[in-house]
Formats: structure tokens, sequence, C-alpha cells
């Protein structure tokens, strides 16, 4: 019986071999070169390596398709199905999460605009150490717009729809920490769900609503005992605050809509801008603006792993009309009471006929992978293989290189930082955690 294995070569990626020759190295000496820049080590760095190392290898596991017609067999290794860090399988994220919201979130026959939100260096850091106060930042973005189209009144059943995605990286891999969102051009009258009212924002004045995101922002993290209130008053005698709010045009073509989506989705590291010199051990990466930029290969898995999420933290947020609770008896309402279970799943964001692997593929390079190559029939999933004997026989043990155990921070063994003090009692070696200086930090940006 003919067979066919397709390994796409996940070794020969440039991201791949950074981590897969200097992750080890990385975690001993994390904690005497990295922890004063970067924070503590986030265990959720372990898993997301784990699972990238496995992404694609065939020895971790296939899919085995087969042609009812002809018996033709096709194996397909399991992807790690990791967020914001293997291109790959954030990209499959990226296309389902845009194909669901331009069908069944936003409401095309409103204007929309795209919008960011940014805050002065001086505040990054705590957001850096700290991933869950992003929800205070979405929560203060939200207020601004909510203010600055109601003239300062939040009315009842009246809100524009909003999908706010949260951004960490830079274009320089540093850590930056904004917003970009998706706002309808004014506010929905939701009050009566079968007939939705809309009223578009005639004019916005980004000034006031740049000060006003401020005083939001510097609120909620001083009331959450983030920043006191000298580091209060001080940021808000700055003539320059750092913060910094812009609209987009209306949008006038769907398509440059959803290539904004996508753009705000995007991982901190694209493949094309990456190259490594294995011999120097030295990585290499263009930014959008064309410069060339050279890391350590410690520095630059550093600078990546600070973009990784939290576990089950949410980087994508709908608010006003665009919420969940919205949504749902806005289409119960439309739908009637004998509204089927399937059409709720797909309103609260879960899809019930999900779009497979193969139909992404065939989207993105204009190829059916399952398609028989002899009699042209699509394939069906049939069983799943761990057999490394397959393997065997195509030869791919012998090019693939070994697996790839990645070990538990806690075990280990962690060089001490350069600051260290001894305590006298007990004599054991107690670490110091370096904050950065910002007191000469220049709050300019560039826009």
């Amino acid at each position: 019986m003919a067979r066919s294995l397709r390994c796409r070569g996940f070794y020969d990626s440039p991201l791949f071999q950074i981590f897969y020759d200097h992750f080890e190295s990385f975690q001993e000496e994390y904690t005497r070169r990295f922890e004063s820049q970067f924070g503590f080590y986030r265990y959720v760095w372990d898993e997301t390596l784990r699972r990238f190392f496995e992404c694609g290898d065939p020895r971790f596991g296939m899919a085995r398709y087969e042609c009812g017609r002809c018996k033709q067999n096709l194996y397909v290794p399991f992807s790690c199905k990791t967020r914001l860090f293997c291109p790959s399988c954030h990209q499959k994220k990226i296309e389902l999460w845009l194909d669901d919201v331009m069908d069944n979130v936003i409401y095309k026959d409103m204007p929309h605009r795209f919008w960011t939100f940014s805050i002065p260096k001086r505040l990054r850091v705590y957001f850096q150490y700290r991933h869950k106060l992003m929800t205070h930042l979405v929560e203060a973005a939200k207020q601004t717009v909510l203010f600055a189209m109601g003239d300062g009144q939040s009315l009842s059943f009246t809100a524009p729809g909003m999908i706010t995605l949260i951004q960490t990286s830079g274009d320089e891999l540093n850590f930056n920490c904004h917003l970009h969102a998706l706002i309808t051009d004014g506010l929905v009258d939701y009050a009566d769900p079968h007939k939705l009212s809309f009223n578009r924002c005639q004019h916005y004045d980004f000034v006031q609503m740049t000060e006003l995101f401020r005083l939001f922002v510097l609120k909620i993290l001083h009331k959450h005992n983030v920043i006191p209130q000298s580091v209060v008053d001080n940021m808000l005698t700055w003539n320059h605050s750092g913060f910094h709010v812009h609209a987009s045009n209306r949008f006038k073509d769907p398509d440059r809509m959803r290539k904004c989506l996508e753009y705000s989705f995007r991982p901190p590291v694209t493949l094309q801008s990456l190259s490594y010199d294995k011999t120097a051990k030295t990585v290499y990466y263009k930014t959008k603006k064309l410069k060339d930029l050279s890391f350590s290969a410690h520095d630059f898995i550093a600078h990546v792993l600070q973009h990784v999420p939290d576990r089950y933290q949410n980087m994508r947020r709908y608010a006003g009309c665009y919420a969940a609770n919205v949504r749902l008896r806005i289409q119960k309402a439309r739908a009637g009471d004998k509204q089927e279970e399937e059409e709720v799943a797909v309103i609260q964001g879960h899809m019930t006929n999900k779009v497979n692997w193969a139909k992404l593929i065939a989207k993105t390079f204009g190829e059916m992978p399952t398609q028989c190559p002899r009699c042209h029939e699509e394939m069906k999933l049939v069983g799943f293989v761990f057999d490394a004997r397959i393997l065997a026989d195509f030869g791919y043990l012998k090019r693939a290189p070994p697996k790839m155990k990645v070990i538990k921070y806690s075990q280990i063994p962690k060089q001490p930082m350069i600051e260290t003090s001894q305590s006298q009692d007990q004599g054991s070696i107690i670490y110091k955690q370096r904050m950065p200086d910002y007191e000469n930090l220049d709050q300019s940006i560039e826009w």
C-alpha cells in the first residue's frame, strides 16, 4: 500500500535552531544575566518551549489520512498550537479568528476606525513585570472612548462596538505595551435588539482624548496600588506626557480592515526577517524600518520570551455592542425563542463548523494537502499513529535532530546574580532584583 509522509522540515527554521541550541544554557544564566531587566522567570515559558520543540515532529505523533478509493495514505504531524510564539500555529489562529470576526461579530453596514493607545516608557516596566495589569489598560481605553463619544456621559444600552487587542512587542523586539482597537465610528443604540440605531461621531478631539486616557490610566494604577500618589502628581506635570491616542480614517474596504486586525494580532518575530549565524552564535533581525539588529543567542531568547502571554491571559477583548452577552441578546431577539444551540454557540465565539488545517493551507497556498495525488479524491481522517517504524521507512530519523526535552526551571541549578547579599544568620544567598533607573529616561516618542 502506497504511503506519503510530508515533513515540513521544522528543524530548518532559524527560530527553532536558536532555541534548540541555546535554551537550556539560557535557563541556567537567566537569574544572573536577565532577571534584573526582564523580571522573574515565568514558568509558562517551559510549557511553551516544550510544545514548540514537538511542533511538526512526527516522532511525537501523526494523524493518518486515507483515500477511500485508492487507499493512498497521508501522515500529518501534530502541531503545538501555541499563541504569539510559533509563527505557523499562530497564523492558523489568526485566520480562524478573522473569519469568525468578519462573519459573526462586526456589523458591516456600520463604519469603523482603527485606534491605537500608547503609554509612556516609565509605565511600561509595571506591565512588563505584571502582565495582569494589561486588563486595566484595556479598561482605561474603553472609558476614554465612551466619555469622548458620549460627551462625558455613559448611557445605558448605548455604546460603540469595540474589539481591543493587546500588543506587547515593539519594532525592535523591545517591550512596548500598547493597544490596537477596531471601534465603530459612533455610538450604537441596542435598547431595541430587533432594530439597532447608529449615531455617527462627527468630530474627535485627540488632544482631549489623550488627556482623558492619561487620567484614566494613572487613576486605575493608583487605585490598585501599582504606583504611589507622588508618581501620579509628577507625571501630571509633564508637558509631553508620553501617552498617545490616534484613530485612522474610516474603513471603506473590508480587506483593509482585515489586514489591520491581522497586523494587531501578529507574533513578535517574523521568519522572513530572521537569520541565524550558528558559528558566531549571533542572531540578525531586520525591522519594518529596514534597520538591521544583531543579538547574541541568549539576548534574543530573552527579548522574544517576554512577549509570551501567561496562561489563560486573554489578549483580545470585546466591549460595547460587540460584547458576547450583547451579541447573544441581539441574536436571540432576531431569531426568536426557538433558536438552536448551534447558533448560540457561534455568537458566544465557539465556532461549530471549525475550519481544519487543510482548508487553511489551501487558502494560503492555493493547494489542498488532503487531496489524493492519484485519484484527486479528498482523504478522510482515519486515525493517529505513534509508531516510529514508519519514520524509519522514510529515512526521517537519520536527518532529524535528537529530541529536545525541556527541563523545568525549578530543577536547573541557577547562577547567582552579580549583586547579592549574604545573610549573617542563616548563611544563605539572597537575590536582589534590580529595577531599571528611569530618572534620565527619554519619554519622547516619534510618531
